[in-house]
């Protein structure tokens, strides 16, 4: 489904209406909790290159782009991408082919993919991690964000979403196994966006809570392995 930039955030705007935080707000904070996760395996992200998987029209780069290093975005739609691009002139913007991540092997520091997994056939999934995992550098960590299938009010929000007619939810245990299996290590699965109430008041509960699933979405992390993997 192509959608403009307006199309999309009005699809999200409605199905998400029910709660009292918006879009920008949900996207804040995940990018915020990117980069703590970052920050607490010992990386710096000013000085990190960031690849995002999946990145649409690059409505959380305003939050995240000014504290990274660099920013590339990477998609299958070139409408979205140009959207992107006007948006967020500071940021690159990669279109995806139809036989891997475009990139060497060893590129980016870190990578996020946020509300994407749930799109990829079941039969895609190990090819697209490993190839996530051998663009990394070793030891970079992949954060990846997807709704809580566990969560009634996330089902239902889906559900009322008409892009995410084709949606397959992830339970976290079953992400968790996929980037194993992908070759990630020391994989980590962190639930956010419990309560939203004021950035930090979210920010704090959900690292208080992080370890019990329910919260509405989750951060599933890994961290490339020592050496590139092959698709």
């Amino acid at each position: 489904m192509k959608l403009t930039r307006s199309q999309y955030q009005d699809q999200v705007r409605r199905a998400i209406a029910f709660l009292p935080a918006d879009q920008a707000f949900c996207l804040d904070i995940k990018a915020r909790h990117f980069l703590r996760f970052c920050t607490a395996a010992g990386r710096l992200p000013s000085a990190m290159d960031v690849l995002d998987f999946g990145c649409g029209h690059g409505l959380m780069h305003p939050f995240l782009a000014p504290q990274v290093g660099r920013l590339t975005g990477l998609d299958v739609s070139p409408e979205a991408l140009a959207s992107a691009r006007a948006a967020n002139p500071a940021c690159r913007y990669v279109l995806a082919g139809d036989s891997g991540l475009p990139f060497p092997d060893a590129a980016f520091d870190g990578a996020l993919a946020v509300c994407v997994l749930h799109h990829v056939q079941p039969a895609d999934r190990n090819a697209v991690l490993r190839d996530l995992c051998r663009v990394l550098k070793p030891g970079a960590p992949l954060v990846i964000f997807e709704h809580n299938p566990l969560h009634p009010l996330t089902r239902w929000a889906v559900s009322r979403c008409p892009f995410d007619k084709d949606a397959r939810l992830l339970l976290p245990r079953t992400l968790a196994g996929a980037l194993r299996q992908a070759g990630f290590d020391t994989v980590q699965v962190r639930h956010i966006l419990f309560l939203p109430l004021g950035r930090r008041l979210t920010l704090l509960i959900d690292r208080l809570l992080g370890r019990l699933p329910a919260g509405a979405q989750y951060a599933a992390i890994g961290f490339a392995c020592s050496g590139p993997q092959t698709r």
